[in-house]
């Protein structure tokens, strides 16, 4: 028996506690379901709106991983002895 193809398959979007139960209140009120919600605002929205909120997210990412590329950096420096050592006080008791 061949599988039906899903014209509409599903999808994950990760976003913050705040973020989901703003779009579960928009769904209740207007008595559609989340997925609804998201597809509404993703189709409607208008970037511009939203261009410095966006472009924060962006610095703020871009600022971590430059946080994150340094240390590693300063992780190849070590000697195998200090790296051993950094691990085992990586791991909880």
């Amino acid at each position: 028996m061949a599988e039906e193809k899903n014209e509409n398959p599903r999808h994950t979007v990760v976003v913050n506690k705040d973020a989901a139960t703003r779009i579960g209140e928009i769904a209740k009120q207007f008595k559609i379901s989340q997925g609804a919600v998201m597809e509404v605002l993703a189709l409607n929205a208008n970037v511009e709106d939203f261009r410095p909120h966006l472009e924060a997210r962006r610095q703020a990412k871009e600022s971590s991983r430059g946080k994150q590329a340094k240390l590693l950096e300063q992780f190849k420096s070590l000697t195998p002895e200090q790296l051993a050592y950094l691990e085992k006080l990586a791991k909880p008791a």
